[in-house]
């Protein structure tokens, strides 16, 4: 077992020892997060299976809406377009029935971008844009950060490059005003994978540079990933989304523990 996930397996056992059921939820939430990011999907599957069991049998409908968006994520990366669409809008539901504003903000900027993997352009930058409605409404530095990530993504999706880096350098200034490090270093990444489809190689590499610092900095494994992007490769402007911010592992409050 890895630095990954030696700590919510860890958690894992304490929370069982302790009978917080809250607490094995939150965990097994983590712990889907660190094997999706490491492509062992079968894993990150059941223990989705196990957290969303656990908090429907505890009444937990703002721990089921963060499971669900987990398993969003899940079934956008392993290519089901149309389930992780459905399973966005089960969350953004469940988070507005529950008075979650944070939570529907996240939702929704996670649903206009699964929109935009099927085709849905107009819906993809309807819920984006409400997302960002929401989060700045509720002066949420570290979720307009998010949104406003995701709506430069999902620009750079439909060829509107220019308008992608307005929403990067927005998104910088959110993460940055709020001291969110792994934040901005996912914007950063994505804004170098813009300036090279722009031609712009010197800007890109200056982008992912300044990402890598700040992974290097956290100790970040993934700031791997950003190395291969330094060197020169012919998909340097492909659109992506790196992983690098995974709210449904994240967002919870640790309290629960």
């Amino acid at each position: 077992m890895d630095r990954l996930d030696h700590l919510p397996h860890t958690g894992l056992a304490a929370a069982e020892t302790s009978g917080n059921v809250f607490g094995q939820a939150w965990v097994l939430n983590n712990l889907a997060h660190a094997h999706r990011e490491r492509q062992e999907y079968d894993l990150a599957g059941r223990e989705l299976e196990q957290a969303l069991a656990i908090r429907r049998g505890i009444g937990d409908e703002t721990g089921q809406a963060w499971t669900l968006t987990g398993s969003g994520y899940l079934a956008a990366e392993l290519g089901r377009r149309d389930e992780a669409v459905r399973l966005f809008e089960e969350t953004v539901e469940l988070f507005r029935g529950v008075g979650d504003r944070h939570g529907e903000a996240i939702a929704s900027a996670s649903l206009g971008e699964a929109m935009r993997r099927s085709g849905r352009d107009d819906e993809a930058l309807h819920h984006l844009g409400r997302a960002l409605e929401i989060m700045r409404g509720a002066v949420d530095g570290y979720g307009e950060g998010f949104a406003l990530t995701k709506f430069g993504i999902t620009l750079h999706d439909l060829g509107r490059y220019e308008e992608a880096l307005d929403r990067f350098d927005l998104a910088l200034d959110a993460r940055r005003r709020v001291g969110d490090r792994w934040g901005e270093a996912e914007t950063l990444v994505n804004c170098g994978h813009t300036l090279a489809a722009l031609g712009d190689r010197h800007q890109a590499q200056v982008s992912w540079r300044k990402a890598l610092a700040i992974l290097d900095e956290l100790d970040d494994p993934r700031a791997d990933h950003v190395r291969g992007y330094l060197a020169p490769h012919d998909n340097m402007a492909e659109p992506r989304d790196h992983g690098l911010d995974d709210p449904a592992a994240s967002a919870e409050s640790s309290d629960q523990v």
